[in-house]
């Protein structure tokens, strides 16, 4: 599903092999997170929503730490319009992986919450300002 997004396949030639796979392996083990995950993908993608979001709800029942479900899960919330829900899903996936800043941009790119110039100047200025005194406080480094 990854090639149809990026526009390198069809989507009617991808879709069908994508759920195939994504079947076969919950078959192989009805457990795995990831598998549930796959399918709920490959559902959204061909805008099956409801059945979508089932998958990765089942998906994060398996494994509530699961950020790329969890991020999955939001995305398709927010296409749902439950825009708030999509919103604290989205909050949910960031915290179980922080430095995931691909869920940091969806968020933004999605506007699931509004950024604005000035919020973003003064987060900036507060990291130099931390930058620098960590700078200015951290020992000298030692020979080699």
């Amino acid at each position: 599903m990854f090639g149809v997004h990026l526009g390198w396949a069809d989507i009617t030639t991808a879709a069908p092999v994508a759920e195939r796979a994504a079947l076969a392996a919950i078959v192989a083990d009805s457990e795995d997170a990831w598998a549930h995950t796959a399918l709920g993908s490959v559902y959204f993608s061909t805008r099956r929503l409801d059945d979508s979001l089932a998958e990765f709800e089942l998906a994060l029942q398996l494994n509530p730490n699961f950020s790329l479900a969890q991020g999955y899960y939001g995305l398709a919330l927010c296409y749902s319009g439950r825009w708030q829900e999509a919103y604290a899903a989205t909050q949910r996936a960031i915290r179980a992986e922080p430095a995931r800043s691909v869920l940091r941009d969806l968020l933004r790119r999605r506007r699931l919450r509004p950024v604005r110039r000035q919020e973003l100047s003064t987060k900036r200025l507060r990291l130099r300002a931390r930058r620098s005194a960590s700078a200015a406080t951290s020992p000298a480094p030692t020979g080699c």
